[in-house]
């Protein structure tokens, strides 16, 4: 077969959370091994040789953070892999004339360099910055060339290959007597060129074809000029964002000792290290979804939950880690570290919400709001920068001015975060939910913290204070990440549970249940065959062939994708919707049935309102709604007591089942709802409510709404004002089944 070089070249598969996964591991076991590397490390080289690392690490991170002038970002642009390719090419063109250039500059000054920095033994390492410059940029660049191919494993092996050729060259370093900082700052270098060795061996071998045959140096000129904004303003954004924690080694070096710098510098990669690869695993995958999300709404909602989830996970620990942090530094690296410890409880606040915000920075870049984001990020990090130097020449004391220069970065990512949410489009007001996580999660660990050290010191106290933490963490995963407390509306929350779900999960399946069903509900129904019928949450289809409604007049809804399509196999000639129950409107229908069953239990009463409102405005004055099997809250107790279970183990089983749920917020139900709250709902939109008993289900009853003679009033003070629904979501997602 011919190659053709503009076609798509097939991605791996995974979810978002699969590919974070991948690279989370490779993080976890490049996290282990440099971990275990310090523990040998911080009692082989003194704590100047750490600060002589962390002089030449900051001169290379400064500049490496530029990469190909970011040029790189736009590699997951194009719709067209071979565009993609060429912006690849363009990338590394870029990226190595900056290296010439960074070459032609050490060259004329690199003893003013070492002077202007204050060290003198740096001025030998300043040739190698081109070469590594080179390096860590072309590895940025085919980390973005992976990820656009969805090949996160690839980054994770290389990540593991940087670690462990740091660490081995580090210590054979040493082990031939090498200075300390030549062994320290060799073994980074080797590192970074191992790992870029190994990503670039990986991306040759799968897409090494492909790159060459798509090489067309015509199209460089006009992709430079498309993606101009990247060096414009991304490149500075880049480097200014980092350049907020790299120059915070120099400031502390032009008042304090080498020693003070290895110091911080320890505490610094102790907090940023895990930090920061964790996030960026987030960062890349992200960046690939929310470049190709284009469904309402969709992006907003996976934003709220990840970062809800982030915020409930790490404030436990962020509290621990202030608490704690001198005597674990103390223990783990030895007594001369345990003013890193110090730093370290400062800066976990940092790390903290450089962990919540980092990888949102992707929202400023598809919404093309690079210039906004270089406006508040120079503005933020010079105001750190300038607040630790105030306090460093005032005070004198770098603890002192970490601490201020961390209550400057957390007010900045604050002011960050909510303009992050507004150029996305996102509603803002839901920031509010993380703030009150933070409470909700951070409160009780430092209460208990407080407690501990009030009674017990020392070892003892931090390991009850490590179990209190996990006690805490484990509590936190149930409710909030297994459980509802997550989701940012009700509708995310059972669209979770039912995605996966191949049958309506009415606890049989037989013909005899649902023929005694189906009497049930049609006994509720209209005397007269309908002349057109809605179904809310349809399902698989399995009720409808005993139900007798008519074919050519009935339209189903759910919001469930798989149960559609097996509805779609039973009876392919209907019309049905893939759209969520409660939003559902069509403004040109008219029905004489709409019935659920079973559904309004996953509605909370702010849908259950616009469900209301959304039926009325699509029935007559001689239509019907029924709500079947309503979960009835009068008998609420009864059930989860198991009394409506047979046999006694089966009854001690549902109990249990049912004070862990509750107890966790995992309760699948849904909604209770009382024969009275339901009327005085239905009353706020112009329905008359009449109920009966369910006869297959002892804990629910039946709903059945007629409009009043008068139009529905409108939301009263006291009928839980909500806002009216939008169909949006619902936009080109009904269909019929007969045109597929």
């Amino acid at each position: 077969m011919s190659f053709r070089p503009n076609h798509r070249i097939v991605r791996e598969r995974g979810s978002f959370l699969s590919h974070v996964a991948t690279l989370v591991t490779g993080t976890a076991i490049s996290q282990a091994i440099t971990f275990a590397a310090m523990l040998v490390l911080t009692r082989l080289f003194a704590p100047d040789a750490f600060g002589l690392l962390a002089v030449f690490m900051t001169i290379v991170s400064l500049f490496s953070v530029l990469g190909g002038a970011r040029y790189e970002l736009a590699i997951m642009l194009p719709e067209e892999d071979r565009v993609a390719a060429n912006v690849f090419h363009a990338a590394t063109l870029v990226l190595a004339g900056i290296c010439v250039l960074s070459l032609l500059a050490v060259a004329l000054f690199h003893v003013r360099f070492a002077a202007m920095l204050s060290e003198p033994l740096v001025d030998s390492w300043l040739w190698a910055i081109p070469a590594v410059l080179f390096v860590s940029g072309f590895y940025q660049i085919l980390g973005y060339w992976c990820g656009r191919m969805k090949r996160f494993r690839h980054v994770a092996v290389s990540r593991i290959a940087q670690s462990s050729g740091t660490v081995a060259m580090q210590i054979l370093l040493f082990l031939s007597h090498a200075n300390g900082g030549v062994a320290l700052i060799g073994g980074w270098i080797f590192g970074q060129s191992l790992g870029s060795l190994v990503l670039l061996v990986q991306v040759l071998r799968q897409d090494g074809r492909f790159l060459r045959k798509s090489w067309d140096v015509r199209t460089i000129p006009g992709l430079l000029h498309t993606y101009r904004n990247f060096p414009f303003y991304k490149a500075p954004y880049s480097f200014i964002s980092n350049s907020s924690s790299q120059l915070v080694v120099v400031v502390i070096r032009m008042f304090s000792s080498l020693s003070t710098v290895g110091l911080y510098s320890m505490a610094s990669r102790a907090i940023y290290l895990p930090v920061t690869l964790v996030a960026s695993s987030i960062n890349q995958v992200f960046y690939e979804k929310a470049a190709t999300e284009t469904a309402p709404g969709r992006l907003e909602a996976f934003v709220n939950r990840v970062l809800r989830i982030q915020v409930v996970l790490m404030t436990p620990l962020l509290f621990f880690a202030a608490f704690e942090s001198k005597l674990v530094f103390a223990a783990v690296f030895g007594a001369r570290w345990t003013e890193s410890g110090a730093f370290a409880s400062f800066l976990a606040f940092a790390g903290y919400m450089y962990f919540l915000t980092s990888w949102l920075d992707r929202l400023f870049d598809v919404n093309s709001r690079q210039r906004l984001a270089l406006v508040i990020e120079v503005a933020g990090n010079l105001g750190s920068l300038v607040a630790l130097t105030l306090t460093l020449a005032i005070s004198g004391s770098a603890l002192r001015a970490v601490a201020v220069f961390t209550v400057t970065e957390v007010a900045y990512s604050i002011i960050w975060l909510y303009f992050a949410y507004s150029v996305a489009g996102f509603e803002t007001a839901k920031l509010r939910k993380l703030a009150l996580d933070f409470v909700a999660t951070g409160l009780p660990m430092a209460v208990s913290l407080l407690l501990i050290h009030s009674i017990i010191h020392g070892w003892w106290a931090l390991i009850v204070s490590a179990l209190a933490l996990l006690a805490i963490e484990a509590f936190v995963y149930l409710r909030y990440v297994r459980g509802d407390l997550a989701y940012t509306s009700t509708a995310e929350r059972f669209r979770k549970f039912w995605e996966d779900k191949k049958s309506p999960l009415h606890g049989s399946d037989s013909a005899e249940f649902y023929q005694n069903l189906a009497l049930e509900l049609k006994s509720l129904f209209p005397r007269e065959s309908p002349s057109k019928v809605l179904e809310i949450g349809c399902g698989d289809g399995s009720l409808f062939q005993y139900l007798g409604l008519p074919s050519d007049r009935y339209t189903g809804v759910d919001f469930s994708p798989t149960l559609l399509e097996l509805f779609r196999t039973r009876h392919p000639k209907l019309q049905l919707c893939c759209a969520e129950g409660s939003s559902f409107l069509e403004a040109s229908g008219e029905y004489r049935l709409i019935f659920s069953h079973g559904v309004v239990q996953h509605f909370d009463q702010e849908m259950l309102h616009r469900h209301f409102e959304n039926a009325r405005s699509m029935m007559g004055e001689d239509s019907i709604l029924v709500c079947a099997s309503v979960l009835d809250k009068a008998r609420r107790g009864r059930y989860e007591a198991g009394l409506q279970t047979k046999g006694i183990v089966s009854r001690i089983i549902r109990i249990s089942k049912s004070m862990v749920h509750r107890t966790l917020g995992m309760d699948v139900m849904g909604y209770w709802y009382s024969r009275e709250e339901f009327a005085k709902i239905a009353n706020a939109h112009g329905f008359e409510a009449s109920f009966s008993e369910s006869r297959t289900f002892a804990y629910r009853f039946h709903a059945t709404l007629r409009p009043k003679s008068y139009r529905p009033a409108r939301h009263g003070r006291d009928a839980n004002l909500v806002l009216p629904s939008s169909p949006s979501e619902l936009a080109g997602k009904c269909r019929s089944s007969s045109a597929r």
